[in-house]
């Protein structure tokens, strides 16, 4: 009868308990990681799309900081979607086309308020080209779904826009 070394038993062992964690690592990403999907018009290409996440403060002056530096974490670049949680209260989203147009999109969680772990979503970005003008419809799917629609700003333009609109100038 053949008996197994030590070595191979442990070897074996490491090798089911590795198997084991990257079963269970795939398993918590699909529960627990958001979904971005993102789409374009036949005259548009993925690959100039960049997506940025994280918090863009309501009271800046205007967005020109905002696309200098960008947001924290980067969920979509070079056509790929990245895995991330979107488990603030609010998470703003800055899309750039072409390092050329821009827009950010917030979308409110409130149930992160109140567990641990928010409801995931299925965020569906589309951006088609009409009448000269990106068109952005940000959809998403899931408890606390929205359906946000605004046309990208110029990045030229970031100095006099703020939330990726042209900011209103006092008039005396």
């Amino acid at each position: 009868m053949y008996q197994m070394s030590t070595v191979r038993k442990v070897v074996l062992s490491f090798g089911i308990i590795m198997i084991g964690a990257i079963w269970s690592i795939e398993l918590w990403r699909k529960i627990h990681l958001d979904q971005l999907s993102v789409t374009v018009s036949e005259k548009l290409s993925k690959d100039k799309i960049r997506i940025d996440l994280g918090f863009f403060d309501p009271d800046a002056a205007s967005d020109e900081v905002l696309i200098k530096r960008g947001l924290p974490m980067v969920v979509f670049i070079n056509g790929k979607a990245r895995d991330f949680e979107a488990n603030s209260i609010e998470n703003d989203f800055l899309i750039v086309y072409d390092n050329k147009y821009y827009t950010i999109v917030r979308h409110i969680v409130p149930s992160a308020m109140f567990v641990r772990t928010a409801h995931r979503h299925m965020y569906n970005v589309d951006l088609n080209e009409v009448g000269g003008k990106i068109h952005l419809t940000f959809d998403v799917d899931g408890i606390e779904g929205v359906i946000i629609e605004k046309d990208l700003e110029s990045v030229v333009n970031a100095s006099d826009n703020l939330w990726g609109v042209r900011k209103q100038r006092d008039v005396f």
